[in-house]
């Protein structure tokens, strides 16, 4: 059983969805955190909205990336879901100079 296991490990560290979806549960970790300093804080500040805003437009261009082959309609709303959390990257970044 362990030497299955080993070679399940190893199948699993090979593959690339496995590497985009580690990378984007890593992000989706790092957004939540930076997500609830930015509440705790206080309202004056809004330093982190631009770096979670852009860090979802990471995260969701992984998905465009994902399912580019596979799924267009859903390649497609992420696509335009990037788009608008770029925007609101930039917005928030405007805002907290």
């Amino acid at each position: 059983m362990n030497g299955n296991m080993k070679k399940y490990v190893k199948m699993q560290l090979k593959d690339k969805d496995f590497h985009r979806d580690f990378v984007n549960m890593c992000l989706g970790i790092v957004i939540i955190v930076l997500g609830i300093i930015q509440f705790m804080m206080d309202l004056e500040t809004t330093i982190y909205y631009g770096l979670i805003f852009l860090l979802g437009t990471v995260m969701t261009t992984a998905n465009v990336v994902k399912f580019h082959k596979d799924n267009k309609v859903l390649s497609t709303m992420f696509l335009f879901l990037t788009i608008i959390l770029m925007a609101a990257a930039v917005l928030s970044a405007m805002l907290a100079m």
